[in-house]
């Protein structure tokens, strides 16, 4: 009876170990036509499932942009915006733009609450469920085609900790609009909310049911 329990259990967590192999693969497929990509270089970095964004705790890190298309873009825009909060709380930003030019966001510069406008070539902004949220456009000068800029992040917020939220845009010389996908995009939040924690939890004890269940057949 023991033996068949163990099966059982085993059977249903390699099912789900293989669900959250395949959301990976799916999350990190890129199956959106959108060319910017945005990663968080830090050692807190994972995967919200839920919200299909990367997350990491760390207050200072460099954010990674990489551009996926053919072309460059002359007109790379950092959008940084606080979701969930319609109230400055005296959360500051300060971004280091690739020609070492430090932008401090702060009380005076926050735009909003509303929704980034940013229109070119007939383009409006993509609707996103963090908006309406406080918000900064900051320019970041131009990007190369396939090539990766890393900007250097620091966020100073009171408790309780605020949510801050990175999205990235471009034009090109041809007008065409580059963006982040919203599976691409990158948050700092100071506690992992269940969209990493459920599925790293159920791989890790599928991994360890399937090891012990190996050790007692030896």
């Amino acid at each position: 009876m023991g033996e068949n329990l163990h099966r059982r259990i085993e059977k249903h967590l390699v099912v789900i170990t293989a669900i959250a192999l395949i959301i990976t693969t799916l999350a990190f497929a890129g199956g959106n036509p959108a060319l910017l990509r945005l990663y968080s270089l830090s050692s807190t970095t994972n995967y919200d499932y839920c919200t299909e964004t990367y997350v990491t705790s760390d207050t200072s890190f460099d954010l990674e942009i990489t551009n996926k298309a053919k072309f460059g873009a002359d007109n790379l825009h950092l959008v940084i915006s606080l979701p969930g909060s319609l109230t400055l709380d005296g959360t500051e930003v300060w971004v280091t733009k690739p020609d070492s030019t430090v932008v401090k966001i702060t009380s005076t510069n926050w735009q909003g609450p509303g929704t980034p406008d940013y229109s070119p070539n007939g383009y409006n902004f993509p609707k996103h469920d963090i908006f309406p949220a406080y918000y900064n456009i900051t320019d970041l000068g131009a990007i190369g085609a396939e090539s990766t800029l890393v900007v250097p992040i620091r966020i100073k917020t009171p408790p309780p900790a605020t949510r801050v939220h990175f999205d990235a845009l471009g034009l090109t010389d041809n007008q065409v609009v580059l963006k982040s996908p919203f599976s691409k995009d990158v948050e700092y939040i100071s506690e992992f909310p269940l969209g990493v924690i459920v599925p790293t939890v159920l791989t890790a004890g599928g991994y360890l049911v399937i090891a012990a269940r190996r050790r007692l057949r030896r």
